[in-house]
């Protein structure tokens, strides 16, 4: 038995019947304006390299999907660019699949640089903190006048 995958465009912000029940679940927590904008762009750029969505597909039943970890790591990067500000349409023409995949490492390693720049803030307040030690004055000797 073979399995026949083929590439199709996504369809254009359809919901499918599975996500309109998932949106109607109580209890589930429904993303807020800019972060369905972020997974759209994130989606748009996973559809830019088929390639990429080749290596990360999952197979669902008779279906090839992209793995929801490619468009997390997508949504990573398009959520950082968006951040600097940079134009939606600049972030799809500008992305590389190489972004993409490290986006999680390099988020890491920009929260590792943050804290140690937290943690140096820090140890200069608490160094202004700390009261300073007096000397304390020798008392004279017997012999001393």
């Amino acid at each position: 038995m073979t399995l026949e995958v083929r590439e199709e465009p996504s369809p254009a912000q359809e919901p499918t019947e599975g996500q309109e029940q998932a949106s109607d679940a109580p209890g589930g927590e429904q993303p807020d304006s800019a972060t369905r904008h972020a997974l759209s762009l994130a989606h748009r750029a996973v559809d830019r390299f088929p390639e990429l969505a080749r290596r990360h597909r999952r197979h669902v039943g008779p279906v090839a999907v992209a793995s929801s970890a490619l468009v997390l790591l997508a949504a990573i990067a398009v959520a950082r660019r968006l951040r600097l500000e940079e134009h939606p349409e600049q972030i799809l023409t500008s992305l590389t699949p190489d972004e993409i995949e490290s986006a999680a490492v390099v988020e890491q390693e920009e929260k590792l640089e943050r804290h140690r720049q937290i943690q140096a803030q820090i140890q200069e307040m608490r160094s202004r903190l700390k009261p300073k030690k007096k000397r304390r004055k020798r008392a004279p000797e017997p012999g001393d006048a």
